[in-house]
């Protein structure tokens, strides 16, 4: 399963990479400067063999998960880890309009219940 996740989760950042039109040295970078005062580096030595199939030993580590999302402008990678545990990420849009919806359902209990003791009430 961990092998499998590990995959995944390097195809997710291998994606993210693509679609940040950035090179490798630049998310890098940008991973750093996320980095700078936790004691972590990231070199480009390092992220190639995190990403290549031949160094399954060397996993990408669960650290440098939210850098390269920063560094990439993609939520991919947290994603893939996301939904490994049984999760969805949401953006705030997304979180508005599932609170809305709630609201709506909240509101029609509500009125349902109050015709219910209305009724009752008028009895």
């Amino acid at each position: 399963l961990m092998d499998m996740l590990d995959m995944e989760i390097c195809i997710a950042v291998k994606q993210a990479i693509r679609l940040s039109h950035r090179g490798r040295e630049q998310i890098v970078d940008r991973m750093n400067l996320c980095l700078m005062d936790s004691g972590y580096k990231v070199t480009l030595r390092k992220l190639n063999a995190w990403m290549a199939p031949s160094q399954s030993e060397k996993r990408f580590p669960a650290w440098a998960i939210a850098p390269v999302c920063w560094a990439t402008g993609s939520m991919l990678p947290l994603e893939c880890q996301a939904h490994a545990l049984g999760y969805e990420v949401s953006d705030p849009r997304e979180q508005q309009a599932q609170a809305f919806g709630q609201a709506l359902i909240d509101e029609q209990k509500a009125r349902r219940r109050a015709n219910e003791l209305k009724k009752q009430w008028s009895k």
